[in-house]
């Protein structure tokens, strides 16, 4: 069974964030080429570096910074949980 794009989009996302974790380039002075991390540019990463997730330093490298990303999780968060609330009360009012 193949996965939802959202859910696809999400397995992506994780798997470029832990190439850098796991090169430890979480500050500028750590940031390393994506040809070193094994990476190579697309949708998703340019989607996360447009967000300041990977923020771009001289000399093509990047790193990963760790606050825009749990504020970017927490947003996500609030908008499911928003959307979830209000399918229920539309449900609950009988509106659906």
């Amino acid at each position: 069974m193949n996965a939802t794009p959202g859910v696809a989009i999400r397995i992506k996302q994780k798997k470029i964030i832990a190439a850098f974790l796991s090169n430890d380039c979480a500050s500028i002075e750590k940031a390393k080429s994506l040809d070193e991390l094994g990476l190579r540019e697309s949708h998703t990463f340019n989607n996360l570096e447009s967000k300041g997730v990977f923020v771009k330093c001289d000399g093509g490298k990047y790193f990963f910074d760790k606050k825009v990303w749990d504020h970017t999780r927490k947003t996500r968060l609030i908008f499911i949980a928003a959307a979830i609330i209000i399918v229920l009360v539309l449900v609950l009012t009988n509106v659906l």
